[in-house]
């Protein structure tokens, strides 16, 4: 007896010599490399993240004076308020999917606005970037904090850490407090 007469007589309703159903058949055909896809994308954004116990519980990044990561320090400059947020914002100019919103100047500073988005969903991140002056230099804190979402699988820190060094770049400084003294005004 062959095969598909074996599964005939198992199965009421199936002639000999019909073939099953494709339907149970091609369903692996689907299920299978849909179950990889998710399976590669869940490792792929497991694998992006730095700090489990951070990445995966908060979705806000803040440069911080202690930071672990000295590229999440707050930069100093010597540089003027104005010199510093024209730099930032030309930075920011250059960055794929980056885009600048807003600028708020007061008495304490300038806080810009800016916003990322993701490539592929297209999610949306809100930076802003304060500069302010503080004992003789020009002070960068930023922070960045998903709209959507409670972790960030390390997308605020990796937003922080391309913006920051998009600046030292334009500024073409490699370490803090370097640069040409301010001028006197």
């Amino acid at each position: 007896m062959d095969r598909h007469a074996t599964e005939a007589a198992h199965r009421p309703g199936l002639a000999a010599g019909v073939k099953p159903p494709m339907g149970r058949r091609m369903i692996w055909w689907v299920v299978l490399p849909l179950g990889v896809a998710v399976l590669a994308f869940v490792v792929g954004m497991l694998w992006q993240v730095d700090d489990r116990k951070r990445d995966l519980r908060t979705n806000e990044a803040v440069t911080d004076e202690h930071a672990a990561d000295p590229a999440l320090r707050p930069i100093r400059l010597r540089r003027s308020v104005e010199q510093v947020v024209s730099a930032v914002v030309e930075a920011a100019g250059t960055l794929k999917n980056w885009s600048h919103v807003a600028m708020e100047r007061g008495p304490d500073g300038t806080t810009i606005r800016l916003v990322r988005s993701t490539a592929l969903w297209r999610f949306r991140d809100d930076i802003a970037v304060r500069v302010f002056a503080e004992n003789g230099e020009t002070v960068v804190a930023a922070r960045s904090k998903s709209r959507v979402g409670k972790a960030d699988f390390g997308q605020n820190p990796r937003n922080l850490k391309e913006l920051l060094a998009a600046l030292r770049s334009r500024l073409g400084e490699d370490h803090d407090a370097a640069g040409p003294p301010i001028r006197e005004q």
